[in-house]
C-alpha cells in the first residue's frame, strides 16, 4: 500500500494535497483497518454503514431507557439531540475531515450557556465531560502544528477521535439526565 496521503495514477505516485489536512475525524478508518484483518475484502462504505447503525441503535436504545420518549420535547432537548445525530455522522461518515468539528460551534455555545443553569452534582459533572471533550478539540493539530505542543503525546494522533467519542458518551448522558422531579429540565 501506499503511504497515508498519497495516491498512484499508472505508473506515478505523488501527493494530491498541497496543504495536509487531517482525515482521522472518523472511527470508520481504524474500523475498517481492524474489519480487514477479518474480512479482507470489506469497504469502508459497509464499516461506515455498520457504524452508522451502532450509534443510531445506542442512540435510539438510551432514548427508549433515559427519557421515555415523552411526548413534546422542549427545544433544548431537541437542540442536544441534533447534535447528537451531527457526532454520529462525524464519527461514522467514511471519511470526516477535522474541518467539519465546526459543526461543534453551536454546541459549544449551548453549552457554555448551560453552565448558568442550576444543575444537580450529576449533571455538572456531565456538563464539565462535555466541556472538556469540546477542549480537546481545540488543542492545535499535531500533524499541522507540531510545535505549538512540544509534547510528545502519541494520543494526540487520535484527539479527534477520542475527542468525538468522549463528547458522544458525556452528551448522551446529560441529554437523559433526568431532574429529581421526573422529566429534563426545562429552559428558563
Amino acid at each position: 500500500g501506499l503511504p497515508d496521503g498519497y495516491t498512484q495514477k499508472g505508473t506515478q505516485i505523488y501527493q494530491p494535497e498541497a496543504f495536509f489536512f487531517t482525515k482521522n475525524a472518523t472511527t470508520v478508518r481504524n474500523l475498517h483497518s481492524i474489519a480487514r484483518r477479518f474480512i479482507p475484502t470489506i469497504s469502508q462504505a459497509s464499516v461506515s454503514l455498520m457504524a452508522f447503525a451502532g450509534f443510531a441503535i445506542c442512540l435510539l436504545l438510551w432514548e427508549q431507557v433515559r427519557l421515555a420518549r415523552p411526548a413534546i420535547w422542549s427545544p433544548r432537548q431537541h437542540f442536544f439531540y441534533w447534535q447528537l445525530v451531527l457526532l454520529i455522522i462525524l464519527l461514522a461518515g467514511p471519511m470526516t475531515w477535522i474541518m467539519n468539528l465546526i459543526w461543534l460551534l453551536p454546541l459549544t455555545l449551548a453549552l457554555l450557556a448551560e453552565v448558568q443553569r442550576p444543575l444537580s452534582s450529576r449533571q455538572s459533572r456531565y456538563l464539565a465531560l462535555t466541556l472538556f471533550a469540546i477542549l480537546i478539540t481545540a488543542l492545535p493539530d499535531i500533524h499541522t502544528f507540531p510545535l505549538l505542543l512540544p509534547i510528545n503525546a502519541a494520543w494526540l494522533r487520535w484527539q479527534y477521535i477520542v475527542a468525538e467519542l468522549l463528547l458522544f458518551g458525556a452528551l448522551l448522558l446529560y441529554w437523559g439526565e433526568r431532574e429529581v422531579g421526573g422529566g429534563m429540565p426545562k429552559i428558563v
